[in-house]
């Protein structure tokens, strides 16, 4: 991992507020700044912040411009579980940013090639992403990058694994309705973004977390791409961070701790008494005083130095574990 920041919330409006911070530094140091934006049930508390931040006169959106991460396949603008229509509802309708400074993939494109290299030519002519918002699926996902033998780099069209379908089917009136495919930015688009914020809340999450940040990294969890990225902030509330330390905080900690302590009496072994050997036989003239004291026998004759400062050595590896 290049960088990651993580920060913990109490709740899911605390992670709300904590995102909007993140948002609002960016607005008044950049206000024509490029922010890639997310959609699903997770950044719907983020979005009432900043909205609830604008008409308080404390942010102002009306030079951002901005590009969504994904669309369905098939799906009008207007229909009612479109993403633009999402993004109207959740955010656009409700704060100054310019309609044309908006951009979503088009769910009805003809030419899905043509579409998709367009995509990414909008990026790169507004000059790259400020910022991404970025949630997590259940599978790892980010965007509607799913599961698979390689990391997808630029945006495209993809089938949605049935793990996404039945997590996105509370959205529509039945499973059926599900699209079976979507477009997406790529992984190496997303991984192109200066920097990238994630939120993660919910119990139901902390295993996929652990795997994404603490895990290899896999295109079977595409979400762990992002431990090469330079600058990711990580935002979670303690459901999802307390599932992670329980499931497996103890298991990292003691393995840490196992191998400080291994490294630390090799110290002493090799560093300090093969040392003292060294200088007493090679070099007797210049150190007489070793002569006789140190040598072969001195591991037995100092084996109870050794248990202390094996001893010594737990407490410092232990907060070196932590």
């Amino acid at each position: 991992m290049l960088h990651l920041n993580i920060c913990k919330a109490e709740t899911v409006e605390e992670a709300a507020r904590l995102a909007a911070d993140h948002f609002q530094e960016l607005l008044c140091t950049k206000p024509a700044c490029v922010l890639g934006l997310a959609t699903g049930s997770t950044p719907i508390p983020l979005y009432r912040e900043l909205i609830a931040r604008e008409q308080a006169g404390r942010i102002d959106f009306s030079r951002v411009r901005s590009v969504n991460l994904d669309e369905y396949k098939g799906l009008a603008p207007d229909h009612p579980q479109s993403y633009r229509r999402f993004m109207q509802e959740n955010l656009f309708d409700h704060i100054s940013i310019r309609p044309e400074n908006t951009y979503v993939p088009d769910g009805l494109a003809t030419d899905v090639d043509a579409m998709c290299s367009a995509y990414e030519r909008t990026i790169e002519d507004l000059g790259g992403v400020d910022l991404q918002l970025l949630g997590l699926g259940h599978d790892g996902h980010i965007g509607f990058n799913e599961p698979g033998d390689h990391f997808p780099t630029r945006t495209h069209e993809t089938a949605l694994a049935e793990i996404t379908r039945q997590a996105n089917a509370r959205f529509f009136a039945s499973e059926a309705e599900v699209p079976t495919a979507a477009y997406t930015m790529g992984v190496g688009t997303v991984m192109a973004a200066r920097r990238i914020l994630m939120i993660v809340t919910g119990a139901d999450k902390s295993d996929i977390l652990h795997k994404a940040f603490f895990g290899p990294v896999t295109p079977w969890v595409p979400a762990s791409i992002l431990q090469f990225h330079p600058d990711v902030t990580l935002i979670c509330d303690r459901a999802a961070w307390d599932g992670v330390k329980s499931g497996y905080g103890f298991l990292r900690f003691f393995a840490r701790f196992l191998a400080m302590l291994y490294i630390m009496e090799i110290y002493d072994i090799f560093f300090f008494d093969w040392f003292l050997l060294c200088r007493s036989n090679f070099f007797p003239h210049f150190y007489p005083e070793l002569k006789g004291v140190v040598g072969p026998h001195m591991f037995g004759y100092n084996k109870k130095q050794h248990i202390a400062h094996f001893i010594l050595y737990i407490p410092a590896c232990a907060a070196i574990a932590l």
